[in-house]
């Protein structure tokens, strides 16, 4: 019987965001279930210490971002994926990186899905000018499906692509962060009047 293979292409822990460590707890959870998953590292881990440069051409991201092209590009097209997920970035620049990925995909018959961690394409998409517009339309519908993080993300993508296209995975938890109802209620009971909330958004 053939095992099912999986290739992931988008970042990954080395800076940590709500992307990062989506993208790990999936690889690690394939893993688990002894799915046969490779992954492709797009993060770009070079730290601005002026925070006027960020968002200049640096030659290290540059060269890092042609690196997990070609990485990404050779691996479509030299194995035989059932799937190609990727996590791209929701800007018109970050997003051109990750186009290779789908048209390599495209070409070798590949189902190819993105998912987008965060509800920006949409204000991305009506910025773009009409050319920009018509490109990014393609490479969204050369894709077999677009994942967001929830239902009222879905609107985001109507002009886009069509809705039927558009599946819903929320985010989710790792297992160790997750309370049993009576370590919740020990919690609760004894430190209700030091309850502190942070919300990382």
């Amino acid at each position: 019987m053939k095992k099912d293979k999986i290739l992931m292409i988008g970042p990954f822990p080395g800076s940590i965001n709500g992307m990062t460590l989506a993208n790990d707890m999936l690889f690690n959870g394939l893993v688990d279930r002894k799915i046969n998953v490779d992954k492709v590292d797009t993060s770009i881990n070079v730290k601005n210490k002026n925070i006027e440069k960020q968002g200049e051409f640096n030659v290290f991201k540059a060269i890092f971002s042609i690196y997990s092209i070609l990485v990404g590009s050779y691996k479509i097209i030299r194995n035989k994926y059932n799937c190609v997920y990727i996590t791209p970035a929701q800007s018109y620049i970050g997003f051109l990186r990750y186009i290779p990925f789908i048209f390599f995909s495209k070409l070798k018959h590949i189902p190819c899905y993105i998912e987008f961690h965060g509800g920006y394409v949409g204000v991305m998409y009506e910025n773009l000018n009409n050319k920009k517009k018509k490109r990014i339309k393609k490479y969204f519908n050369i894709c077999s499906g677009i994942i967001v993080l929830g239902e009222s993300l879905k609107g985001m993508l109507k002009d886009i692509v069509s809705l039927d296209k558009v599946y819903v995975c929320e985010n989710g938890v790792e297992e160790k962060f997750i309370l049993s109802e009576e370590e919740f209620n020990i919690k609760y009971n004894n430190d209700f009047n030091n309850l502190k909330i942070l919300y990382l958004s």
